[in-house]
């Protein structure tokens, strides 16, 4: 194994282990700025008319529509370092109610959620702030 993996190796789980307290954040901006991100877009087509109609079709500078896609592939990754390797501690705690996040019932599987729906529950909840 190389030295510039190992130290790679290192860095990830020094962040892992640095992070995992606090990484909710991180997530929950992270989703943020993508819905501006969509919305802008929208906003952006939205204003299309006339001969203008399609103008934002080939948005390849800026590229508003992968910036948003890139910040939720982030989301998974920041998920994975935070609420991995069971996915299931963040579910419990912006899905359930207060009593009902510490009952653990060994014969009940539910499906894990994906990121956007954790995402819209933080939300729901009041998210974070800076």
């Amino acid at each position: 194994m190389s030295n510039a993996f190992k130290e790679l190796m290192r860095f990830a789980l020094l962040m892992k282990n640095t992070v995992r307290k606090h990484i909710k954040k991180p997530f929950y901006f992270l989703g943020h700025a993508a819905e501006f991100y969509s919305q802008a877009y929208e906003a952006m087509t939205d204003c299309e008319h006339d001969k203008w109609i399609g103008f934002y079709a080939n948005d390849c500078l800026t590229d508003i529509r992968q910036t948003a896609w890139i910040l939720k592939e982030l989301m998974g990754y920041v998920r994975n370092l935070g609420d991995g390797p069971h996915f299931y501690k963040w579910k419990r705690e912006f899905m359930y109610s207060e009593q009902d996040r510490n009952i653990m019932l060994l014969l009940v599987h539910e499906r894990h959620i994906d990121n956007e729906t954790l995402y819209q529950f933080m939300k729901a909840r009041g998210g974070f702030t800076w």
